[in-house]
């Protein structure tokens, strides 16, 4: 019996969904039926898929964001060879431009001033361990060492490790007093806070900030302190040794490597202390001795002048 078109789509989903965390399986679940909803006759055999059966169904689904339309693409690539002729979107990333820490400063007390909430200490634990909102609040107690965090929760079900900056442990001691009055073992302070972060930021940054962009924050200060990318991005997961974050964080990777330039010192004579003819550093037996064979060696202060 043919596979239809509905059939093969719903098996192609189900492979790729195998190995993906909760919010892409959510992704793939939406495309799926938002291809079923375009496609105009989902029954039909997948040998028996016209090209106008796919240009009717790329047509409703061209208003889709990037993210979802590559999905699609990529999905009906893999059912029919005339969806060959549909070409994916470049993936656009827009730059993180940080505050100033005199703004930060400001943020910061501001989310402090909403006690109920906490947003100020979830925001501090954010911002200085680089760690995806899942992997946040499913870290516990046991996971935190004498000097950096074992996350387990991590995209793609590779655990890794995370240190603890300087400034991290007063946050700890904080949270973890809040803890002992929960009782749960989760490091972070159950709730969902990101109403609070949304309006306090755009009245103090005149951005909105989601948990995603504490991620940014992190990467950002982590590169303008020095830290090189692929320590970075194993930081945060990354699996590619900081590709992504050069595409993200160019603008700040170029004044990193200015500042890294400057510290760069050779041990070199200086141009007195060789000879120069014509501006070109020779040994010193070239100049004191024989230049040519058959011709007379000139003096140091001669040769300059000779040339």
């Amino acid at each position: 019996m043919r596979q239809t078109f509905a059939q093969a789509l719903a098996q192609w989903i189900a492979l790729r969904s195998m190995q993906v965390g909760p919010r892409t399986q959510e992704i793939y679940r939406d495309v799926h039926r938002l291809i079923l909803e375009a496609c105009p006759e989902p029954d039909v055999p997948c040998d028996q898929i016209t090209p106008a059966m796919v240009l009717a169904c790329a047509q409703r689904l061209a208003r889709q964001c990037t993210t979802r339309w590559n999905l699609a693409v990529s999905a009906l690539r893999a059912l029919t060879p005339h969806a060959q002729m549909l070409r994916r979107r470049p993936v656009r990333l827009r730059p993180f431009h940080p505050p100033t820490p005199e703004q930060f400063a400001r943020f910061l007390t501001a989310l402090d001033a909403c006690k109920k909430s906490h947003v100020g200490l979830v925001v501090r634990f954010l911002c200085l361990t680089g760690l995806r909102r899942r992997e946040a609040w499913a870290l516990r107690w046991e996971h935190v060492g004498t000097d950096g965090l074992w996350v387990h929760a991590a995209k793609g079900g590779r655990p890794r490790w995370v240190p603890i900056l300087p400034d991290l442990p007063p946050v700890l001691e904080r949270l973890r007093a809040l803890e002992r009055g929960l009782g749960d073992g989760g490091v972070l302070p159950r709730g969902d806070v990101r109403k609070v972060l949304r309006l306090v930021s755009r009245r103090v940054l005149g951005q909105t900030w989601c948990y995603h962009t504490c991620r940014h924050w992190f990467a950002t200060w982590c590169i303008q302190c020095g830290v090189d990318l692929p320590t970075v991005a194993r930081w945060m997961g990354h699996a590619d040794g900081g590709a992504l974050l050069a595409k993200v964080y160019f603008h700040l990777c170029d004044q990193h490597s200015r500042q890294m330039a400057r510290r760069v010192r050779l041990v070199l004579p200086q141009p007195e202390e060789s000879g120069l003819v014509g501006g070109l550093a020779l040994p010193d037996d070239l100049v004191c001795g024989r230049v040519r064979e058959g011709q007379q060696a000139l003096p140091r202060a001669q040769v300059g002048a000779h040339q």
